[in-house]
Order: structure tokens, then C-alpha cells, then sequence
């Protein structure tokens, strides 16, 4: 029996490091006892267990799980992988996915399987109630290539960073959409100029024009292809319906195309990783062609859900919930193009890879080739 007394959370790390897996509560709490002594709460055992795995939406009710965070953030909290009542094996993310502990209300936190850029939302500029200075922000879009401002949401339950944003003109009679972008930070509380108490998002904007003096995508137009979706809504920031993200996405590009504001859907800027931090975790919000949906849509159809580099279908290993779940890599950097946007082919420059392996490509500046990786992945398995 040891007189060095660790942490039980680190109790249970050695445990599991020593037994075969998967293993179950029992045997991990009989290998603590015959190495600490029985002195060691059972009950304890076990809430340490159920802290320290991923996918066990329990684990939140302790202090070590209440951090806003992606179980891809190499902590030592993110251990285990619950397979059944009472039975775990140790947590692989190649193989059990990126998990992710969000804030589902104001201090109450949920477990859930994180899939990237699966949401998209619906926030509003009414003019009579905020007086944005939007030629300002148009012209700084335009200049530098990009323009970031906060916005209040409604929805900061299920806003993630990474998620897709559309800005709509509302108190208007010429309502409609007239931006587009991306959620670039977690949501967090602040204060209106009302002096009341909202959630807040940064949003990193694409595309933006002034509605005032350009036609937005109209409302009526939506209101009569998504009869089911509400596009006057009273609060910013709310969810777009599943089924119409990727027909809206359509429908939005066209209109540009045809309006003249961008002629090629694949026409965007190409800037580097944006890291977001959240207390010790890492949020990622890739290079905006890995986020265009369009065409990361064309590159799914053509080469399918499966890793590039180690052929994982999450599909496959995760059933249901992990269907037409996988990231999508660019194979050109902005140093292969001297920091210049250019025109994008979804086939020849895009391809499908695990969050793993996406990572592992952008290891290196400038980052590692599929084929390099795969030799790599290769050659480690032999070892």
C-alpha cells in the first residue's frame, strides 16, 4: 500500500493506465483500494470517474467539468469514454471524437458530441434602435478584408464559435439579409446601452453591405421559399431551421452573384487561424474557405465523409449521431499565395479530414501535406 497519497482523480488515471480496456467502476475502484488502502471513498471513486468521461452527461455536476471547453484541448480531466453502464475505456479522440461541455443556460452547463459549423443563426439590425455606423463598417470590411464587431444573442445556449451568421434588416420597408459571417467568440454576458444585462457574440463578418442603400435579399422572398423559418423575429441571434441552412446558403449566394456584389461563390479571403481562448481551452476558427459551406458541401459530395489521412468515417464508428460529421482542410496556405485571395476549386483544394488529423496538419507553418501525414500515421502504427 502506498503512503504517497494523490489526488482520487489521479487515482483513477493510474487505474485505468494499468488495466486492461474497457474496464469497469468495480475493477478501478478495487486496483485504488489494493494500491491506497480502502480508506478511499468509494463514492468519491466513482463521481471522480464520471468527471473524468467525455461523453457522461453527469460530469458536470462537478467543479473539474464546469469550464467551457473542447475534450481536444489536451487536459488531463478529459480521460475516459463511457461504453455502457458502469464500463469505460480510455479516451481517444481519433476514435471517440471531439466532445464538448457548453453553457445551456446562465451557470448550468451540458455534455454534447461537438460538430463543427453545424448551426447557423439569424441576427437583426432594426435602424430606429441602434444607429450603426454602417458605411463605416462597410468600408473597413472592404479596405482591409474583414470587419468584427459584438452583437447581441438570444441564442447564447447553442452559439459556439465557428457557427454561421446571417444579418437581417428588420423595422423596414425593405427588409431582408444584407450580411453574412461567422461567430467568433463564446457568448458572454455584458451590457446594452440600455444598461441591461444580454448576452454577446463577436461576429466576424464576409460579406456586408449598407441595406439602406443597396437591396438586402428581401424577406418576402425567404418568407415564401422557408415558410417554416420566422424572419422578422423580435430577438437577434436566433436559430436558423436545420433543414434550411444549406438551401439558404444557395439562395444567398445566387443573389449576390446576380446583384453583382461577389461573382464567384468561391471568391473569399483567405487569412490565417484565429485562436480564441477560453480560460485554458483552445477554440479554432479555421481559414474562411474550410467554413464556406458551399464549398465544402461540393467537396464532401465528391470525395465523401472519410478522413483523407486515416480514413475515419464517424459515420461508421458513431452510428446517427455522428452522420455528415467531418472537417474540411485547404490544401493551399496564404504564404502558397502571397497572402492574396483567389479563386477556389472545392475539388482540387479542398479536402475531408478528422478534427485529429486537421490538427496535426497544422502542426507545422506551413502545415504538413495529406501525404506527408499519412506516412507519418503509417509509420507509427508499424512502430
Amino acid at each position: 500500500m502506498s503512503t504517497n497519497i494523490p489526488p482520487v482523480w489521479e487515482m483513477v488515471k493510474d487505474a485505468v493506465f494499468h488495466l486492461e480496456s474497457p474496464t469497469s467502476y468495480v475493477n478501478i475502484t478495487k486496483f485504488i483500494h489494493s494500491k491506497w488502502g480502502k480508506g478511499v471513498n468509494k463514492k468519491t471513486i466513482t463521481s471522480q470517474i464520471i468527471g473524468l468521461t467525455v461523453n457522461h452527461h453527469s460530469r458536470i455536476h462537478y467543479p473539474q467539468a464546469q469550464t467551457l471547453r473542447l475534450t481536444s484541448s489536451n487536459t488531463d480531466l478529459d480521460l475516459l469514454y463511457s461504453v455502457g453502464k458502469g464500463h469505460v475505456v480510455k479516451y481517444d479522440v481519433n476514435v471517440h471524437g471531439i466532445w464538448e461541455i457548453f453553457e445551456k443556460s446562465p451557470s448550468v452547463f451540458g455534455v454534447r458530441l461537438y460538430t463543427e459549423n453545424d448551426s447557423a443563426f439569424l441576427f437583426t439590425w432594426n435602424p430606429k434602435k441602434w444607429n450603426w455606423n454602417i458605411e463605416k463598417a462597410t468600408e473597413e470590411l472592404q479596405d482591409s478584408g474583414r470587419y468584427k464587431t459584438r452583437w447581441i444573442c438570444s441564442s447564447h445556449r447553442s452559439a459556439k464559435p465557428g457557427d454561421r451568421v446571417f444579418i437581417i434588416l428588420v423595422g423596414s420597408k425593405t427588409n431582408g439579409i444584407f450580411g453574412s459571417g461567422f461567430i467568433a467568440s463564446v457568448p458572454e454576458k455584458s451590457f446594452t446601452l440600455e444598461n441591461k444585462e444580454a448576452y454577446f457574440v463577436q461576429i466576424d463578418f464576409e460579406i456586408l453591405f449598407n441595406p439602406l442603400t443597396t437591396n438586402a435579399l428581401p424577406t418576402s422572398l425567404l418568407e415564401n421559399k422557408f415558410e417554416e423559418q420566422l424572419w422578422s423575429p423580435q430577438s437577434s441571434g436566433i436559430s436558423i431551421k436545420q433543414k434550411y441552412i444549406n438551401q439558404l446558403e444557395q439562395v444567398w449566394l445566387e443573389y449576390l452573384i446576380s446583384h453583382g456584389n461577389i461573382f464567384n461563390p468561391y471568391y473569399l479571403p483567405i487569412d490565417e487561424d484565429e485562436i480564441f481562448r477560453e480560460g485554458s481551452s483552445l477554440l479554432v476558427v479555421s481559414t474562411r474557405y474550410e467554413r464556406n459551406r458551399d464549398a465544402r458541401g461540393r467537396c464532401i459530395e465528391f470525395y465523401g465523409y472519410s478522413c483523407a489521412v486515416c480514413d475515419l468515417n464517424f459515420s461508421d464508428t458513431y452510428g446517427e449521431i455522428g452522420k455528415d460529421f467531418i472537417h474540411v482542410h485547404h490544401l493551399t496556405t496564404l504564404a502558397d499565395n502571397g497572402g492574396k485571395s483567389y479563386n477556389v476549386n472545392p475539388i482540387n483544394d479542398l479536402r475531408p479530414v478528422c478534427p485529429n488529423c486537421h490538427a496535426m496538419l497544422h502542426t507545422s507553418n506551413p502545415p504538413l501535406t495529406i501525404d506527408v501525414l499519412k506516412e507519418i500515421l503509417c509509420q507509427n502504427k508499424i512502430n
